[in-house]
C-alpha cells in the first residue's frame, strides 16, 4: 500500500507517551479550563457542568442516574 502522491503523512507517534499534566486555568467569569499539552495531530474537548447526584434535590433524585442510562446505556 503507498500514500497517495502530493499526500503529506504526519509522523508516526512513538510507542510508549508520558502523560502530560493537566493545567486548570480559572477565566474571569468562572469558567474552569483544564488543558493538556497532547502530541499529535488530535484534539480533544469536553464540558463538565456541576451535575450528578450530589446536585440533585429531593424532587430532582435519580435524575442523573436516569439520564446516564438514557445516554450511554442504550443499544
Amino acid at each position: 500500500m503507498r500514500p497517495l502522491p502530493g499526500l503529506d503523512l504526519p509522523p508516526c507517534l512513538p510507542d510508549n507517551l508520558s502523560r502530560s499534566p493537566t493545567r486548570i486555568t480559572t477565566l474571569p467569569n468562572g469558567l474552569r479550563v483544564a488543558t493538556e499539552d497532547v502530541p499529535g495531530p488530535s484534539t480533544c474537548i469536553g464540558f463538565f457542568v456541576d451535575s450528578g447526584s450530589i446536585y440533585e434535590s429531593g424532587e430532582t433524585t435519580g435524575v442523573s442516574h436516569l439520564l446516564e442510562r438514557m445516554a450511554f446505556k442504550d443499544t
